[in-house]
């Protein structure tokens, strides 16, 4: 009977413990239950952009961030306090062009400064270039910063702990220079200038400036021009009213923006220059005989070459007579047989002042007047009908002797040819005419 009582005693106290091994993880299992998993904390920076963008020597570009501080399974027993931000700008990539990706920064590559104030969640992002700083397309790599505090209170007492999170964001800023300078050409358009420029006075010459890198676009307000351009933007006009007074009296032309490029202009007057090719003493140089040749050419100040101005060429625009021209401003006209009053033009063929002429108004004169001078006793052929004289012969107006020969051979010649052509064949005749060119306008007239 006690076995019984025995073995009934065990199996209680054995259910017993079962019983309280069971109650006690199921407090455990239910406690595990109710604890919220331990939070978690990162920060993320809001995106934003530069302005002004690009930017050139001297100018700053800002721009303005927010970071926040993200918080996962929140804990209402742990408390986060005593935000501190910190901002860190740094210039982690180059590229040359808008079409290639950033990279590293080449060797000697000068970057804008850059820069962020710190202590809140918003910051100002600035970037700053000089005239040194090497053009191109930088990224900007921006890294914010929250230090912080957690007080957990489920502890007793409290635990305080530090922590600081930090999340990066990027932007994106372009560095312009001038690259160069062009003038538009009147005849194929935009051309790279070159240094000298050589100019005619009174010529209005338009530039652009060339952006470096190439494919960028230049702030707005710039670039700057200054010298014999003004204005603030992509293009300026120059008129070029003064001559140069010397090869090396440049007129510049300069466009700025951070550093400046410069193209030096020779400014020079234009003048025609004929020379009859009977230059004689007192003739004048504007009115010409009939059939006259004329060497044409032209004159500059300062003395620029044909090459250098863009190439010279002589055009009749009106009148007769036959013009050879060259390419070099030098030209032989040859005047009309009749009275004319032909318009020449010598005419720029290419470059900045290319269509730019210089007219030439001249007048070709048939001869008015006449008169003789007897410079020789008369004389007379025994047995002839006859007489003998020698003539100076004089035009009006004073003209070269080739046009006084040509003329006195055309109309006077034929005219004694007919008087002694009609005197009988049986009778005594003049015997021979000789009409001769002397020195000075002189014509020699001979009849026996």
């Amino acid at each position: 009977m006690n076995g019984i009582i025995d073995c009934k005693r065990t199996n209680y106290i054995t259910s017993i413990r079962l019983l309280v091994v069971i109650c006690l993880t199921m407090v455990a299992l239910q406690s595990q239950a109710q604890t919220p998993p331990a939070p978690t904390y990162s920060v993320s920076v809001g995106s934003g952009s530069f302005s002004p963008n690009p930017i050139c020597g001297g100018m700053t570009a800002t721009a303005s961030l927010t970071g926040s501080l993200n918080v996962q399974n929140p804990n209402q027993e742990i408390q986060e306090s005593g935000d501190s931000w910190g901002w860190s700008p740094v210039v982690t990539g180059y590229a040359a062009d808008s079409q290639s990706a950033f990279g590293a920064l080449p060797s000697g590559t000068i970057p804008p400064s850059v820069s962020a104030t710190s202590g809140s969640a918003t910051t100002t992002v600035s970037a700053t270039a000089d005239q040194t700083t090497s053009p191109g397309y930088y990224q900007v790599t921006v890294t914010g910063t929250d230090s912080f505090t957690l007080t957990d209170s489920s502890t007793s007492p409290p635990t305080v702990t530090s922590q600081s999170k930090s999340g990066p964001t990027t932007l994106n800023i372009t560095v312009v220079t001038i690259g160069s300078i062009q003038y538009k050409d009147p005849q194929s358009g935009w051309i790279a200038c070159p240094s000298p420029l050589y100019v005619m006075k009174g010529t209005s010459v338009q530039f652009k400036a060339i952006p470096n890198p190439s494919d960028a676009s230049f702030p707005s307000g710039n670039p700057t021009w200054s010298g014999s351009a003004s204005g603030s933007s992509a293009t300026a006009s120059a008129s070029f009213s003064t001559a140069s007074t010397s090869l090396t009296n440049y007129m510049p032309v300069t466009a700025t923006c951070g550093s400046s490029v410069t193209v030096n202009a020779v400014v020079y007057t234009l003048a025609s220059a004929l020379s009859p090719q009977d230059d004689f003493v007192g003739r004048s140089y504007t009115t010409y005989g009939l059939g006259e040749t004329i060497n044409l050419s032209f004159q500059s100040v300062p003395a620029v070459s044909s090459a250098n101005i863009g190439g010279l060429q002589w055009f009749l625009n009106s009148g007769g007579g036959a013009l050879i021209s060259g390419s070099d401003g030098t030209a032989n006209y040859a005047c009309a047989t009749t009275a004319d009053s032909p318009t020449l033009a010598l005419t720029i063929s290419s470059g900045p002042s290319a269509g730019m002429s210089v007219p030439v108004s001249i007048s070709v004169v048939a001869p008015t007047n006449a008169y003789g001078v007897l410079y020789s006793n008369v004389w007379h052929n025994y047995g002839y009908c006859s007489v003998g004289f020698e003539w100076t012969a004089y035009y009006l107006p004073k003209m070269s002797p080739s046009t006084i020969l040509s003329s006195w051979k055309a109309n006077v010649l034929p005219l004694l040819q007919q008087v002694c052509g009609s005197i009988p064949k049986t009778m005594p005749h003049i015997r021979s005419i000789q009409l001769t060119t002397l020195e000075d306008r002189k014509v020699s007239l001979l009849l026996h």
